[in-house]
């Protein structure tokens, strides 16, 4: 098992490595140059958005509560379906009206003279979930570690921090410019959402 775990880790270093010199711009990195279809796009978006809760979550909810779990599942797959189809196009012609890059840029763009309130109250909302969120992460690799490993669920959280912050810092080195990490990112979620 821990052989299973290592390849997998040294895979997605090798898609980081490979995938580092595909970008050149800032649309590069945010957008992916436009380039990727959109299978492939809603692949990564879902490896992105599906994690500990997927993985863990929804199987112990699924094993606690037998086949009611179902309407769960259904419930998530119809929403992303339905942002899929009915906002996706939407979305597309407002941001390259307004040349955003980010949702905080849409609002600002959309809204002139906002730029400074929306940069700070998303930076705000954005930081205020995102330690939350993390914290769940760490907290599922904690389980994960013990589940699979046997190993202390405190240690597993130390180990899967290591990790993440060791497939960061080759996500950030292995790429010359900055501009180059959404390509990579891209790439490994590729092989995550497969695995999902």
């Amino acid at each position: 098992m821990i052989l299973v775990f290592i390849l997998y880790m040294v895979i997605l270093i090798g898609i980081v490595i490979f995938s580092a010199r595909r970008s050149k711009t800032n649309n590069d990195f945010v957008l992916g140059g436009k380039k990727i279809s959109g299978f492939s796009l809603a692949l990564s978006e879902r490896a992105t958005g599906e994690s500990a809760w997927l993985l863990l979550g929804l199987t112990g909810y699924a094993y606690s509560e037998g086949m009611a779990a179902i309407w769960v599942a259904l419930g998530c797959v119809s929403g992303i379906l339905f942002l899929w189809t009915f906002l996706a196009e939407p979305l597309q012609k407002i941001t390259a009206k307004t040349n955003a890059l980010t949702v905080p840029g849409l609002f600002s763009g959309s809204f002139k003279g906002t730029n400074r309130s929306f940069s700070i109250l998303s930076s705000l909302i954005i930081i205020f979930f995102f330690i939350l969120y993390i914290a769940a992460q760490f907290s599922g690799a904690g389980k994960i570690f013990n589940d699979t490993f046997n190993i202390d669920p405190i240690w597993g959280m130390v180990i899967g921090s290591a990790l993440v912050t060791l497939y960061t810092m080759c996500l950030l080195h292995n790429s010359p410019h900055v501009v180059n990490k959404f390509n990579n990112i891209f790439y490994s979620n590729q092989l995550q959402s497969i695995n999902l």
